[in-house]
């Protein structure tokens, strides 16, 4: 199915996106497209990595126990995760982090094809 393995990297995807960001929140930052070395700040950088380790957590548990229909909502509540995060980083930081807001648009695109697939049974 590949619905089912572009749901597993995915589910990898957002497990290694939140390690890093607990691990090297400035760093994570950076790629995510809303640079901060403030110290306060990092601490909602580690929430996010918290939040993308949950989701992929959740994913791969989903997917290993082959439960499609709860991976088909899983990755659907996703792709809210990555629009979301992609308006946000456009509005507060416009086409400057162009790099940012492809990452963040090629995920998206990446999560709807696999939702999309996996409600198509494939």
């Amino acid at each position: 199915m590949i619905g089912y393995g572009l749901s597993v990297l995915g589910g990898l995807a957002l497990c290694a996106i939140g390690v890093g960001a607990l691990l090297a929140p400035a760093f994570s930052s950076e790629q995510y497209g809303l640079a901060t070395r403030q110290p306060d700040a990092l601490g909602y950088v580690r929430a996010l990595g918290v939040r993308d380790l949950v989701f992929g957590g959740c994913v791969l548990m989903l997917a290993a126990t082959h439960n499609t229909d709860g991976l088909a909502i899983i990755i659907g509540l996703t792709v809210a995760v990555g629009l979301g995060d992609f308006i946000i980083v456009a509005r507060e930081r416009g086409t400057t982090m162009k790099k940012s807001l492809a990452t963040h648009a090629v995920g998206t695109v990446a999560l709807v094809v696999a939702f999309a697939l996996l409600k198509a049974g494939l």
